[in-house]
């Protein structure tokens, strides 16, 4: 990246898959490197795919900025209406800081905070749309308390500040974690060997310095058999 760089990413899906008419993102970033930057209007940021047209009106939409992390619900609010791929979804903006240059990522949490779903179907959409119409969107200084959880396992976080990626992550018990790092392509780029750890929060170096622009995924996986998936956008 440059200092002062703007750039957009757009959330896309590539082929025709299942059918969805509603969309969950939590993306993270660091918020010394990056500032995000809403579009204008802000219902401009929701990508084609969710706006199918008439007889259906505007999509549901809200959008939450935290200081290092942004919400996004993106919902069909038209029976029986439903989409798949391909097409874009929804896009954000970023400015690079002023004055710092190098690698930055900006990571998709896992499910259930990222997801494609029916809301027809869904307990979580039934909740966000059923419940409010049109758009809403805000600005809140802290995030929610009620972050999902992956069986326990607290959602993991990259942290990556131009030196090796730092992969964060607590434990609800004691145990052993192993995590690697996959480019696009499924090909292993980054291994850190099983560990036991003990309860609470750790962090522990993945490599990113190497690596080139484009999107990763970590995986970390527990002795006790649970896995979950962090998306990486690596940024340079």
């Amino acid at each position: 990246m440059h200092p002062g760089q703007e750039f957009t990413l757009e959330v896309k899906v590539f082929q025709a898959d299942s059918k969805f008419n509603a969309f969950d993102a939590e993306v993270d970033f660091n918020p010394a490197r990056l500032t995000n930057v809403p579009l204008s209007p802000i219902d401009s940021q929701v990508g084609p795919l969710m706006l199918p047209g008439p007889p259906c009106g505007a999509p549901f939409h809200r959008f939450v900025q935290h200081p290092s992390a942004l919400e996004i619900h993106v919902g069909i609010l038209c029976n029986q209406t439903f989409v798949t791929g391909p097409g874009v979804i929804y896009r954000i903006k970023f400015r690079a800081s002023s004055t710092d240059t190098g690698t930055t990522v900006v990571s998709f949490g896992p499910a259930p905070s990222t997801a494609f779903f029916d809301s027809r179907r869904d307990a979580r959409a039934r909740d966000a749309l059923g419940h409010r119409g049109g758009h809403q969107h805000g600005h809140r200084g802290e995030r929610s308390q009620s972050r999902p959880v992956l069986d326990g396992v607290a959602a993991a976080e990259p942290e990556v500040d131009g030196r090796p990626g730092r992969f964060g992550f607590t434990l609800p018990r004691a145990g052993t974690v192993e995590l690697d790092l996959f480019d696009a392509g499924g090909r292993v780029v980054g291994h850190v060997e099983r560990r036991s750890f003990g309860a609470g929060p750790h962090a522990v170096e993945l490599p990113a310095n190497d690596l080139s622009a484009g999107t990763y995924f970590a995986r970390m996986t527990t002795g006790w058999g649970e896995s979950q998936w962090k998306r990486w956008v690596v940024l340079r």
